[in-house]
């Protein structure tokens, strides 16, 4: 178990504003929270407590030092939960089934599942085509071009940034001028008019529009999410925002209460800082 016990009772004493209280939630003895008091206050050279008859409250500097203490405690009870090892019936008895589309299989999944199994020995998984049935939980991308609702925002994660792909010989740091354009057929509807009219071929698979524009010589680029691998080739952001892709964390009902849910969406939105939360 990760924990910091003087850290703990600090933030006990700062919010039952009393030594003794703080004592009886945390479950020891009154000496033991001064004293850990005390050591932290030595550590971090600086009085956080003014104590008074029957009262206690934060000085300026254990005010400032309650936000830090709250935030290292916040992310020791994550860890302990990404890495504990509480049963989870996926690592036994059946494998977890994720439903998702070619952007997040190609793109995120590959990371995240890494993690994943790092942290649950003896996972097994298996990725789904977006729309298969008796999927565990649902990890799709979507275009905001038709609205954004409170629903969206609380099952978002990420978003996926568009990138245009070149050829490793060219000069080019932006979209070429009118070069022809192989796409992700995801964008194709989105992009602006004079860039569809310049579209010779699209793909629901960001890695076919990627072999397109290796197999062609006559300066074709291609618009695919950025993170996708692309060997061979060169990958510029690329400054559309119509073409952002919010990515969306959708769990059945059953999974949505097991603890792997909580883990696999952590690792889902640090997945190698490939997408960035924002709206």
């Amino acid at each position: 178990m990760i924990k910091d016990n003087r850290l703990k009772a600090f933030v006990a004493v700062a919010e039952r504003g009393g030594f003794t209280r703080a004592a009886r939630d945390l479950g020891v003895t009154q000496a033991a929270v001064s004293q850990n008091i005390a050591e932290l206050e030595k550590e971090v050279g600086a009085l956080l407590f003014v104590r008074a008859r029957g009262a206690v409250r934060l000085t300026p500097a254990g005010e400032a030092f309650r936000r830090y203490a709250e935030q290292i405690l916040h992310w020791y009870d994550a860890a302990e939960r990404m890495f504990s090892g509480a049963a989870d019936p996926y690592s036994r008895l059946r494998p977890l089934r994720i439903a998702a589309d070619p952007l997040v299989s190609l793109q995120l999944l590959p990371d995240a599942l890494a993690a994943l199994r790092g942290a649950v020995p003896g996972l097994t998984v298996q990725v789904l085509a977006q729309d298969a049935d008796g999927a565990d939980v649902r990890i799709l991308s979507r275009s905001r071009s038709t609205g954004f609702t409170l629903e969206d925002s609380l099952s978002l994660v990420g978003v996926s940034e568009p990138a245009v792909a070149v050829s490793g010989e060219s000069p080019a740091v932006d979209l070429p001028e009118d070069a022809p354009l192989a796409v992700w057929s995801s964008y194709q509807t989105v992009l602006p008019d004079d860039l569809q009219a310049r579209v010779v071929f699209s793909s629901g698979d960001p890695s076919s529009v990627l072999a397109f524009v290796r197999a062609v010589s006559d300066g074709t680029a291609g618009i695919v999410p950025s993170g996708i691998a692309a060997a061979g080739l060169r990958l510029f952001a690329l400054p559309l925002p119509s073409l952002r892709r919010d990515i969306h964390f959708l769990p059945s009902e059953d999974f949505a209460v097991q603890p792997l849910c909580d883990r696999l969406r952590q690792v889902v939105e640090m997945a190698s800082g490939i997408v960035s939360k924002t709206i």
